[in-house]
């Protein structure tokens, strides 16, 4: 018997496939609104997320196992205790996430490599020291997009995006940055 994905993973790969190949940015702003229009869609993407981070994490893993080139990231992220292999990983890390738990430092690449972003992180408690700027992508293509995080502790992560101000084109206003922390609450920067 074969085992097939959840319906709704696969609703949220080809709704996610047809927004990204969207080149107006009115088009692609209106159908990521429509995509994430109620709270159960949100929670449904998010869990599609970690569904596709658990296939990438078999697949890394089973190229570790067969000598093949993978990501560095993946030789620690497979050398701990409590994710020696991608069940495991999965029972003891992804399981909690959005829930209880968050991702660990390490972990931070495997969203990156599933989703094809170049991750950009400013961690703000490490401000004038080397570790102030981490990427958490150690090799990508080419045509992959760039976003920016904010982490306070390396446990909170900020994707940061400017909020439009209808009624605020005034100097003295600047535009608002909002924050999204997975499970998606909003966090507002000025």
């Amino acid at each position: 018997m074969a085992v097939t994905k959840p319906s709704i993973t696969i609703v949220v790969v080809l709704e996610w496939g047809d927004i990204y190949g969207l080149k107006d940015k009115k088009a692609r702003e209106k159908a990521c609104k429509l995509l994430f229009m109620d709270e159960s869609s949100e929670y449904k993407m998010y869990e599609a997320v970690k569904f596709l981070m658990l296939y990438l994490a078999i697949e890394m893993f089973e190229g570790m196992r067969h000598g093949q080139d993978v990501p560095n990231f993946c030789a620690i992220l497979f050398s701990r205790d409590t994710s020696l292999d991608p069940f495991s990983f999965m029972l003891n890390h992804l399981n909690t996430i959005g829930d209880s738990g968050g991702l660990e430092q390490i972990e931070m690449f495997l969203p990156g490599y599933t989703l094809q972003l170049q991750m950009q992180t400013f961690r703000l408690y490490k401000y004038d020291t080397e570790e102030f700027e981490v990427s958490f992508t150690d090799v990508c293509g080419r045509d992959w997009h760039k976003i920016t995080l904010l982490t306070e502790d390396d446990r909170h992560y900020n994707i940061q995006c400017l909020a439009k101000m209808s009624n605020c084109t005034s100097p003295r206003h600047p535009p608002v940055l909002m924050g999204m922390t997975w499970p998606g609450v909003p966090v507002g920067y000025i």
